[in-house]
């Protein structure tokens, strides 16, 4: 009776929790427990935060002086355009730590929405469970981001937005969303090319707004002053891109052999780099003729992070929650929909996104002595190879009519 009386009791709470996780709720009190985890430690007296490299700018700018501060010591407004700085001079309105608090609550807000905003566009029917499933992968491997306080996940969330916007045909909507995250950072410079090259109405738009945040800076003081910080933000970032050889600190695919002492020549890094840019273009390109309308946004979307993950020579361990939303949904359309069972391809996304989370810690453990940002980048060429892999044995069963099961296939609501 006692053994009966407990299996009902298990029963009842696991249906429970699995209602909790089909209405969504389960995903929200991530997000909320993500933002007061982050708000705790920050009133607790951390200041792991970034926010001051962002607000660094404005001051130096009102004050007429160099806002890239001494070149090579990192102590201004670092990698950076000019215009950005307008971005973040609301913060210093504020003090300490309502700036980190309301930050925070942005660049989370922001993400998290825009995760909803894209599994409705989906699967309006699935919401809930999408999003719950989802934030189970991305919230962890985001923490990070969101502890120092950077826009990585503001662009996220605002490229989200820009493909509901591009789904709806909203191309000055999407093109606006595209230009605001320029605006915070170039980091989102990626996504936004590859989807205007893809949709060619966004072209134009997209170019008369660069346009205009490009002049911003020359409305807000001489020519020639906004004109140096120019010169002096070409020749910050030059500097940047030499540390990328000197300093072992970045994750992406080439600094897998760095970490490790192996150094290849500069043209050879770049002209992968921009094979593989090619490679994403044609895929992209690819995916907007063969697969369905939401589905070829999907995979531009992940095309476009894989490619800042592995070839941005500048790319760091925190960077990767750029791509958890991806990974998060190859995951939830991984898992048997009727059994709620995992296959073997739900627990491989899991491991990936273990060793993810983990590239610092597992890093360590894994290789004593060597700078622990390594894994991230294997973990994820890892996934690049499988996806390959995968993607190679579909086209083969389509072309001799076989069916091969095609998960993470995301059911798709087709455009009118």
């Amino acid at each position: 009776m006692d053994v009966r009386h407990h299996l009902s009791g298990f029963q009842s709470l696991n249906q429970r929790f699995q209602q909790t996780v089909n209405s969504g709720g389960f995903g929200i009190v991530l997000w909320v427990l993500l933002y007061a985890v982050i708000a705790g430690i920050l009133l607790a007296g951390s200041n792991r935060s970034v926010i001051h490299c962002y607000k660094v700018g404005f001051p130096l700018w009102q004050a007429g002086e160099n806002i890239y501060g001494n070149i090579g010591k990192w102590d201004g407004f670092a990698c950076y355009f000019t215009f950005s700085l307008f971005f973040y001079a609301p913060l210093n309105l504020l003090p300490q730590p309502v700036d980190e608090l309301v930050w925070r609550a942005i660049t989370i807000g922001t993400f998290a929405w825009g995760i909803f905003s894209l599994v409705t566009l989906i699967n309006p029917q699935r919401r809930g469970e999408l999003f719950s499933l989802v934030s189970l992968i991305t919230v962890p491997i985001s923490f990070g981001a969101a502890q120092n306080g950077q826009s990585t996940l503001l662009l996220t969330g605002l490229t989200m937005h820009a493909m509901v916007a591009i789904s709806n045909q909203q191309w000055w909507r999407a093109a606006a969303l595209f230009g605001l995250g320029f605006f915070a950072k170039p980091l989102i410079l990626v996504a936004w090319l590859l989807f205007a090259a893809v949709y060619r109405p966004l072209i134009w738009r997209s170019a008369l707004i660069g346009a205009f945040i490009f002049l911003i800076p020359f409305l807000a003081a001489t020519p020639e002053y906004a004109l140096e910080q120019y010169m002096n933000c070409l020749t910050m970032l030059k500097a940047a891109g030499e540390e990328t050889r000197s300093v072992f600190r970045f994750a992406h695919f080439f600094g897998i052999f760095h970490a490790f002492g192996l150094m290849f020549p500069k043209i050879l890094e770049q002209s992968v780099q921009l094979l593989s840019a090619v490679g994403v273009l044609g895929l992209s390109l690819l995916a907007f003729r063969k697969q369905g309308h939401i589905q070829a946004l999907v995979t531009i979307f992940a095309l476009s992070n894989l490619y800042l993950m592995l070839m941005s020579p500048r790319n760091e361990g925190n960077t990767y929650a750029m791509l958890a939303p991806s990974l998060g949904l190859w995951f939830a359309y991984s898992i048997d929909r009727e059994t709620k069972s995992w296959s073997r391809e739900t627990s491989f996304l899991a491991v990936i996104a273990f060793l993810i989370l983990g590239n610092y810690e597992i890093g360590k453990l894994l290789a004593p002595g060597i700078p622990p940002v390594w894994l991230a980048p294997a973990a994820t060429t890892l996934l690049v190879v499988y996806l390959a892999v995968k993607t190679l044995r579909i086209n083969q069963a389509v072309q001799s009519r076989e069916r091969i099961p095609t998960e993470p296939q995301l059911e798709i609501k087709q455009a009118a």
